[in-house]
Formats: C-alpha cells, sequence, structure tokens
C-alpha cells in the first residue's frame, strides 16, 4: 500500500539565533497545553517564550531517503515538551534509527550546495551547538536540508553535491543521548533572506518546516503522520522490506 504521504538548554540558546522568517507571529500559547487559533500551531521559539506561528502553506517537497536499508522513526515533528522538537528551528524534525550495528552511510537527498562541519570527535556533547558533526544542503529554491549528528562527514563546504551522494555517515555526535546512534533530518526555509554566508555558522538554521520522505520502495511519507517511537508502540518502518 502507498503511503500519502532536542536537551532543553542547547536549543533554547540555538532559538534566539532564528530569525521567524516562516510563518507570521500571532500571540503567544504554552506548549503542549494551550492551542492556537486554526492554520496555525504554538511552538517554542526564546526561554519561557512560545508562540503561535501560521501553518507552513506551500506545497511540500519531496526529500530522499538517506539510507539504503531500513530505519524507523524515533522521534518525531512537534513532540512532547520534554523532548526536544519543540522549538522553531526543530519543530518537524525527524529522528531515524537503524538496527544496523555499522555506522551508515546518509545520502543527500537533494541537489545543491553544500555548508558541512566536521570537527567533533565525541559522543553526547554540545559540539557543533549540539547538532554534532553536521551537513546542510542549501537548494536554488530557497530550502535547506539538514543532516547532524554524524560520525564522519564525506563533503566540504562548497561542494555540490545530487541527491544519492555520500556526505556521511550515521553517529552520535553532538547531543545525541548517550549510545543513541541516530540521523536527524530536517528541512527548513528561507535561507535566503539572510545569504548563503550566515548560514555557515554552525549550528544555525532557519524555519523547520514539513516535508515528505520518499522511501528505498517510492513510498512517499509525510513527516507529520509519521508514527514515531517516543509516543507509538508501532513506529513508521523506512524500507521495510529491505
Amino acid at each position: 500500500m502507498t503511503i500519502i504521504f532536542l536537551i532543553r538548554t542547547f536549543f533554547t540558546l540555538i532559538a534566539f539565533y532564528v530569525p521567524l522568517s516562516q510563518g507570521a507571529f500571532e500571540g503567544l500559547c504554552t506548549y503542549g497545553e494551550s492551542t492556537c487559533a486554526q492554520n496555525s500551531y504554538c511552538i517554542k521559539y526564546e526561554q519561557n517564550k512560545d508562540v503561535c506561528m501560521t501553518k507552513f502553506h506551500k506545497e511540500l517537497k519531496l526529500i530522499q531517503y538517506p539510507f539504503v536499508v531500513h530505519s524507523f522513526c524515533d522521534q518525531g515533528p512537534l513532540s512532547p515538551p520534554e523532548n526536544s522538537h519543540t522549538w522553531n528551528n526543530t519543530a518537524y524534525e525527524v529522528d531515524l534509527k537503524s538496527t544496523s550495528d555499522q555506522n551508515l552511510d546518509v545520502l543527500a537527498g537533494a541537489d545543491d550546495t553544500v555548508i558541512a562541519f566536521d570537527e567533533c570527535e565525541k559522543e553526547n556533547d554540545q559540539c557543533g551547538l549540539g547538532f554534532g558533526n553536521q551537513v546542510k544542503v542549501l537548494t536554488e529554491d530557497n530550502y535547506i536540508v539538514f543532516y547532524a549528528h554524524l560520525k564522519n562527514v564525506k563533503v566540504k563546504t562548497g561542494d555540490v553535491v545530487k541527491a544519492s551522494t555520500i556526505i556521511g555517515t550515521e553517529g552520535t555526535t553532538g547531543w545525541a543521548g548517550e549510545k543513541n546512534k541516530h540521523l536527524h533530518l530536517s528541512f527548513h526555509y528561507d535561507w535566503k533572506s539572510a545569504g548563503k554566508d550566515y548560514w555557515k555558522a554552525v549550528g544555525y538554521l532557519p524555519t523547520s518546516v514539513p516535508y515528505i520522505i520518499q522511501d528505498c520502495k517510492n513510498l512517499a511519507y509525510p513527516v507529520e503522520d509519521l508514527k514515531c517511537k517516543r509516543v507509538s508502540n508501532t513506529p513508521t518502518i523506512f524500507c521495510s522490506n529491505q
């Protein structure tokens, strides 16, 4: 059947650096407790400041699945308050976990220009502003595809990649959690308003927006519809027959 388809302290620091570039600020709310008007959602923006944001109104983009074997969704978008996908720049992040004993190659999900950071060596620390080794792919149509907690980075800033290019390996660098190997995958809109050089700052990201993951069986999964292990006993499994 085809499916149509971060640790609170360091994310607080990141939130101060992220402009509300996508979605109008519509007032205050309390994440996990109060609701916003129709077609908007509550998100953490600064410490002790949660805001209502207009939902992303553009057609959702398709991103290629980053592995060649199966994985499952561990933590999904707009996660419960005690989790990390609750901030303006992490709201629609997905944590993908493989069951492999190896550090899997991570494949680019889109074409275009890379910003890379590869100076982290330890597990579960604040290196890379908590994201660890990371790769940003800045697309011509104004999106950033972001990959974090990588063990190794196999591209460098300024490289131009194609979808399916190996950009790194799955790992635990940054504030990934102890022995919690996974890949942070997220999608962000409107890098052009600040310019490419601005996003070379490690860990800086524009507003997180929803997207669609196309897995190795060509099934399409809108991230807003994923079932993830933190809140479901039957998490979404990608490429389940691989």
